[in-house]
């Protein structure tokens, strides 16, 4: 059960209009590396040392295929992909790359992400 706070806000593209309440997701606490590795560890043959290994060679592996320009397609979980924003030109000739302004990373959830957000409840926080 996903715990969630009310929280009162003003819209910011018309701050005269009445605020309105949202629900912000509350964490519960923070999964480390280290116990994440134990789980998967108990699920598989591998040690904790191996899944440790393992997840810091892909947190190592990841950065530059995307800085290549791939896509990092990890299957049912998901894939992530660089995006650029910025600043527009009036012309194909007056662009340069001087114009982007952020480099995002994107993650887009594979099947077992989107099955099991589609499961997600909420209890409202007291």
């Amino acid at each position: 059960m996903i715990k969630i706070s009310i929280n009162e806000k003003v819209n910011p593209s018309a701050p005269s209009e009445p605020r309105k309440f949202y629900g912000i997701v509350k964490s519960s606490g923070t999964v480390d590396i280290r116990q994440l590795a134990k789980q998967v560890s108990k699920e598989t043959s591998l040690g904790t040392p191996d899944v440790v290994a393992v997840i810091e060679a892909l947190l190592q592996d990841i950065p530059d295929y995307l800085l290549d320009g791939k896509i990092v397609n990890l299957g049912d979980f998901g894939s992530f992909r660089l995006t650029a924003s910025g600043k527009g030109a009036a012309t194909l000739g007056e662009y340069s790359t001087s114009m982007i302004e952020k480099t995002n990373l994107n993650f887009r959830a594979g099947k077992v992400f989107k099955d099991f957000l589609s499961r997600a409840t909420y209890q409202k926080e007291v």
